[in-house]
């Protein structure tokens, strides 16, 4: 995405359904980004032509910007939705719900929910990076995917000595003796985790949009 932001281009509908992790034969699994199919080319020739104040993107992932079909966004809404991933791939849920009204109203006006305050077992730091990354002030979000990148690998290698083996940042090891509670809690945010795995074809489980929304 960094790459892509290099260059002027602005994804838009960056979710789940548009992360693969890709693999050759004898190699690392690799993150691709998908679907730059209504990207947004800075440079002057966007990708793709809409109606006069239509709105791009996928509404549970759209920016405030987006959401309003502001004619200036840049790299900053991707960054948004990159941190609705986040939140959703630690808590198992999206952070606004509800038909496709009731989540840009959401967007708008509603608090905008804390991952810390949906899971126990998670390090402020990461909750409060996903948080920087939600600010509806893109002035105050995360400027850049690289600066993000930077932050969460900062994070990763600070919590290396003392993650259990396969858990999640922040999580207790699993099987920990005296607390099933907590154990089914670290089981839930490890599976919860699996979110960028393979799906099937996300349009086969778009919400229906109203006129002059793309859910693609």
């Amino acid at each position: 995405l960094a790459a892509a932001h290099a260059i002027g281009i602005v994804h838009r509908v960056v979710k789940p359904a548009n992360i693969f992790l890709h693999q050759e034969p004898g190699g690392e699994p690799v993150v691709k980004v998908l679907d730059f199919g209504v990207s947004k080319d800075l440079r002057g020739s966007d990708s793709i032509r809409t109606v006069s104040g239509g709105v791009v993107g996928s509404p549970s992932y759209m920016s405030p910007e987006q959401a309003r079909a502001d004619a200036d966004i840049d790299g900053r809404a991707d960054i948004w939705s990159l941190g609705v991933t986040l939140f959703e791939m630690l808590t198992g849920t999206l952070p606004f719900n509800g038909g496709v009204e009731d989540v840009l109203r959401q967007i708008f006006t509603a608090e905008i929910p804390v991952v810390s305050r949906r899971i126990r077992q998670v390090d402020p730091a990461l909750s409060d990076l996903v948080s920087r990354c939600m600010e509806r002030d893109r002035a105050r979000r995360i400027a850049s995917a690289e600066e993000l990148a930077s932050r969460l690998d900062a994070f990763l290698r600070s919590q290396a000595p003392s993650r259990g083996a396969g858990g999640p940042p922040g999580a207790t090891e699993r099987g920990a003796p005296g607390d099933a509670e907590q154990e089914a809690e670290t089981i839930k945010i490890t599976a919860a985790a699996d979110v960028l795995a393979p799906r099937k074809d996300p349009r086969a489980e778009a919400p229906r949009a109203p006129p002059g929304v793309t859910s693609s």
